[in-house]
């Protein structure tokens, strides 16, 4: 017992002495932690920071309360805080910003209550506060009095006490805000009494409150605009007195789009409308009496544009456009009767231009123009070859062949070609030479041999050796001399020439250029041409016949320039259809508007050089691109039906030679003659050249009786385009070809519609209907699956039922 009590005892020691430990060590942690603040507070009154010191100091006591000189430490850093403030307060008084002083002496007081200058010093400025105070109360007063300049003078004043007060400058600013309203009311009134002085004057007030004032700066323009309103309205008046309706209407316009909301100017303004409206009506239905269907057309649009809603107005323009076109119609039938199909297509396409829906009988109108200009156009281009020297022959005809391919290749579709083997036949019966390309009658002994009509390229090579200052030949260079002349045989006009030296080693170099512009000594007995050096004329072959070809046309161009009136239409038209290609937009802009604006101007005009435009890419095989593309009705998709793979035979129209230049009288003219291969033997056989089809529409000798179109597609060959548009909206694309077996896909597109049509050989024909609902076959002619190429025809299915479209 005794020795459980003894434990015990030992236990409770042990305790104590435990706790009397752990009180010490925590006394120990906080004098550490106040001796911390302490010396915080130390450097930051060194430093002159003397209210971050005062919290150093607080929390150094609140960690150790009892410690003195953490309370000294905290009164000197309240004195010289207090010092401070006081120093600041004073600097405030002496700038009369009283507010912030007192706001510092608050604090002060607060670290030292009984601070020796900031207690008189903050009794002086809440004197000076009541007495800023009670003046801002007066001006309040005077401002709800109305009592405007004593409003100012007491806010002034009040300022003038303290600067620093929160509630001047929101008097200030309501004050600013009652008088700016005030002007700006007395503004409106005015402006709505017209009284355009009393307005201007109010918003001068305005402004000399608020500079900036938005309201005030539309007030002033408001009294500009409608002072110039008003001086236009009385204008007008003058004018409706003077009986000048038309002539009033402008300055009426302009009258109320400046003072919108007159209702004076208004309705004179409707009923003046009205007015002119009905007598432009009248005089547009008297112009479509006489004839005059563009201006009258014209004075419409006049009246549409002041009342464009009204349906009268609307219903007389149709009626005004149905008369015009059936008076275009009935002029494409006299050009059509008397054969002057250039006319007739100038007719037609205006009539296409009129009428938004395009009819068919207007697209078979251009058709059948286009058809009859292609006739009329058509000639025989026949390449008679001078006699060369003997040892030089076999060089001089594969030079020949090189330019009958791009003769061929680069022909237009109404030029027939005249095989070479006729051609040297004739050279040899009629003893032709180079000097014979003014000898008319013999060509035209020629020409009647040929039927049709017939242009005639002479062409002289001669392959020389030249050399400067040496008769030495193996200094030389070998050089092609080369003549063209073309010659229109009926006229006897020459419509195109060239004379040329050209070198067969490859380019020109400044030294061959001075030698075949000087004096040369010309050494024959040259060695025989390589096919490589053969191969370096033909770009240069090339640029001729294309130059040539263009002479061709451009001899129509150049006789429209001292022409006029429908013979220079005529030329004009032949000059665009004569051409293998589109002209650059500059030509075809000028030629178009030469063609068509002496009948039509403003949208008529644009219309027209649209829908030729388009007319002239479809009979050249090219996509027209039209800014209305795609924006016609549906029609229906081209459907198969099932009929023989038999393609369509070839008609051959009688021969008949074309006048030389357009006539107003000429009879109708044939289609040009097909050329054959007759037998015999050629004199001068040079090899013929590789037959290059053309994307344009065949001529009418070409496209049998049935047949409206004849085209070509391809992938590969970058001449022609991988679809095209036909006739009556059809549009053909080539998807693909196949060699084994050979065969083509291709899609068909009416308007929206398409079909796609797989595995079609040779001679397939697929028939269906166009966007007028006439039925059409396309035949497939020939398939070229090395370079992925179709060529195909469009024929009408006469004697399939026509379809509504």
């Amino acid at each position: 017992m005794m020795m459980r009590d003894r434990m015990a005892g030992d236990g409770l020691t042990r305790l104590g002495r435990g706790l009397v430990g752990l009180a010490a060590a925590l006394l120990f942690m906080t004098g550490c932690a106040g001796q911390e603040h302490y010396e915080r507070g130390r450097k930051l009154l060194a430093a002159g920071q003397y209210d971050q010191a005062v919290r150093a100091f607080d929390e150094a006591l609140s960690q150790s309360p009892g410690t003195s000189k953490y309370h000294n430490g905290l009164l000197e850093a309240k004195a010289l805080a207090a010092d401070e403030h006081v120093k600041t307060a004073t600097q405030h008084v002496a700038e009369k910003r009283l507010s912030e002083a007192q706001k510092e002496l608050e604090v002060a007081l607060k670290l030292m209550p009984a601070h020796p200058e900031g207690v008189p010093l903050a009794a002086q400025v809440e004197t000076q506060i009541a007495e800023c105070e009670k003046t801002i109360a007066k001006a309040r007063e005077a401002l709800a009095g109305e009592q405007w300049a004593e409003s100012a003078r007491l806010i002034a004043e009040a300022h003038k006490i303290d600067r620093s007060h929160p509630q001047i400058e929101e008097m200030r600013k309501e004050a600013a805000d009652t008088v700016t309203a005030r002007h700006l009311a007395t503004a409106r009134r005015a402006l709505d009494q017209r009284d355009w002085d009393a307005a201007l004057a109010a918003c001068a007030q305005a402004r000399k409150v608020a500079p900036d004032n938005s309201e005030a700066a539309e007030i002033e323009r408001q009294v500009k605009d409608r002072r110039e309103a008003v001086r236009l309205f009385d204008s007008a008046k003058a004018m409706i007195d003077a009986r000048n309706m038309s002539g009033a209407v402008g300055p009426l316009q302009q009258a109320v789009g400046l003072w919108p909301d007159s209702s004076e100017m208004r309705s004179e303004l409707d009923r003046v409308k009205g007015q002119v409206v009905d007598q432009l009506s009248a005089r547009s239905r008297d112009e479509a009496q006489a004839g005059r269907f563009q201006a009258a057309a014209q004075t419409l649009d006049e009246a549409m544009a002041l009342e464009p809603n009204r349906e009268s107005l609307r219903q007389q323009r149709r009626q005004v456009l149905d008369g015009w076109g059936a008076k275009l119609m009935d002029d494409y039938h006299r050009h059509k009767g008397r054969g002057a199909w250039e006319l007739a297509w100038v007719q037609a396409v205006q009539a296409l231009a009129l009428a938004p829906a395009q009819p068919e009988q207007v697209r078979q109108a251009c058709l059948t123009a286009e058809e009859g200009i292609r006739r009329g156009i058509a000639y025989n281009l026949n390449v008679l070859l001078a006699q060369s020297d003997e040892r030089q022959l076999n060089d001089v005809l594969a030079i020949c062949g090189v330019l009958l391919e791009e003769l061929g290749s680069q022909r237009p579709d109404h030029v027939r070609l005249t095989e070479q083997s006729i051609m040297s036949k004739l050279l040899a019966e009629f003893s032709v030479t180079s000097a014979d390309v003014n000898n008319r009658d013999k060509l035209q002994a020629m020409s009647q041999r040929l039927r049709g009509a017939n242009v005639f390229l002479f062409v002289n090579m001669d392959i020389v050796k030249v050399n400067v200052g040496s008769p030495d030949a193996a200094s030389g260079s070998s050089r092609l001399g080369l003549r063209m002349s073309m010659v229109d045989v009926s006229s006897g006009r020459l419509l195109w020439s060239c004379v040329e030296m050209l070198p067969l080693e490859g380019a020109v170099s400044r030294s061959d250029a001075a030698a075949a512009a000087g004096p040369v000594a010309v050494l024959h007995g040259s060695e025989p041409l390589t096919a490589q050096t053969v191969a370096v004329l033909r770009p240069v072959l090339r640029a001729r016949v294309s130059d040539m070809y263009r002479g061709h046309a451009g001899a129509s161009l150049q006789a429209a320039g001292t022409a006029g009136g429908d013979t220079a239409k005529e030329y004009n038209v032949r000059f665009l259809f004569d051409l293998a290609s589109m002209p650059d937009a500059q030509t075809l802009t000028s030629v178009l508007d030469a063609v068509f604006g002496s009948q039509v101007s403003g949208d008529v005009l644009v219309a027209c050089r649209r829908v030729a435009s388009e007319r002239l890419a479809l009979a050249k095989g090219m996509t027209p691109r039209s800014p209305d593309q795609g924006e016609r009705t549906p029609g229906p998709v081209i459907l198969p039906v099932s009929q023989p793979a038999v393609p369509s035979a070839t008609a051959t129209a009688a021969p008949q030679t074309p006048p030389t230049a357009p006539s107003t009288t000429k009879p109708a003219a044939a289609s040009p003659p097909v050329v054959t291969t007759q037998p015999g033997r050629a004199t001068q056989p040079p090899p013929q050249p590789a037959s290059t089809p053309s994307t344009a529409p065949a001529s009418v000798a070409d496209l049998g009786p049935a047949r409206v179109f004849q085209g070509v597609i391809s992938r590969d060959d970058d001449r022609f385009p991988k679809e095209l548009a036909t006739v009556d909206g059809i549009v053909v694309k080539l998807l693909d070809t196949d060699k084994d077996p050979l065969d083509a896909d291709i899609e068909i597109r009416v308007g929206t519609r398409s079909k796609k049509y797989d595995d079609r050989p040779e001679g397939s024909r697929i028939g269906g209907y166009g966007e007028s609902g006439s039925a059409y076959v396309v035949v497939i002619l020939k398939i070229e699956d090395e370079t992925e190429t179709v060529h195909f025809a469009v024929e009408r299915a006469d004697d399939a039922p026509p379809r509504r479209p």
